[in-house]
């Protein structure tokens, strides 16, 4: 059987409209996409970008950053930073930051970040320190056999459980004891102390039962004389919220 005598310039022709639907597939750009087994990599140098729309600014960017070092940056959809890796110290620290200079010009304020040159917890906020008394002329005293209420707190539950510290104190041959409760419900109970001067610690308490974060939380130290005709003493030294 002849073979189909095909001119030259119609394969010429092909080839080139098949260029054509190649560079036209480039251009167009992805619309779309899923990956449902392993995984998306971006190697060699590449950056990853989600721009706004407007072109002006990345809302997500992976990539080099200060000095040629990795960075990550994410930003609001007004364009004020929110989330960044990076930095100009030695060593790169991570920071979340609120939106005091959008559309300002001003840089905003870092809330929550690392420390940079320690590499050890926070540098951002500034957590308080809180001192107590321990002169035991200045502590509270207890003779009454019921639990008295010495100390409440209020606070915002965020952590889990809550832990803290007490300094006790009991006359020659009287006998104390304290406990806590959270909302009025009692959730410790301390071993009874006599002709005792020393701190006690409450070990870390659950408080997630029938609350939600955030939820107003309150918290009480009871303090009792349990034998003895003499005074007991308390004070707290530290009370906070913990992980699990």
């Amino acid at each position: 059987m002849a073979g189909i005598n095909v001119p030259a310039n119609l394969i010429d022709e092909v080839r080139a409209l098949r260029r054509e639907v190649a560079a036209l597939s480039k251009k167009a750009g992805l619309s779309s996409a899923s990956i449902t087994r392993g995984r998306l990599r971006v190697a060699e140098g590449a950056e990853l970008a989600v721009e706004h729309d407007s072109g002006d600014y990345n809302l997500f960017f992976v990539g080099r950053g200060d000095a040629g070092r990795y960075t990550v940056n994410m930003r609001r959809s007004d364009g004020s930073v929110c989330f960044g890796i990076g930095g100009f110290a030695a060593h790169q620290f991570w920071s979340f930051a609120d939106r005091s200079g959008a559309g300002g010009g001003t840089a905003p304020a870092i809330v929550l970040s690392d420390d940079a040159t320690s590499g050890w917890g926070l540098a951002n906020p500034k957590l308080p320190i809180a001192m107590y008394e321990t002169r035991l002329d200045r502590m509270p005293v207890v003779t009454n056999s019921s639990y008295e209420e010495l100390f409440v707190g209020r606070w915002k539950a965020m952590n889990p459980y809550v832990a803290g510290e007490i300094l006790v104190q009991a006359d020659s041959g009287t006998v104390g004891q304290a406990r806590l409760k959270i909302n009025d419900t009692q959730v410790w109970e301390s071993a009874t102390w006599t002709n005792f001067v020393g701190r006690i610690s409450i070990p870390k308490i659950p408080i997630t039962s029938g609350r939600n974060f955030g939820d107003d939380t309150e918290v009480k130290l009871d303090v009792r004389r349990v034998s003895g005709s003499d005074n007991v003493r308390a004070t707290v030294i530290g009370m906070y919220g913990h992980q699990s």
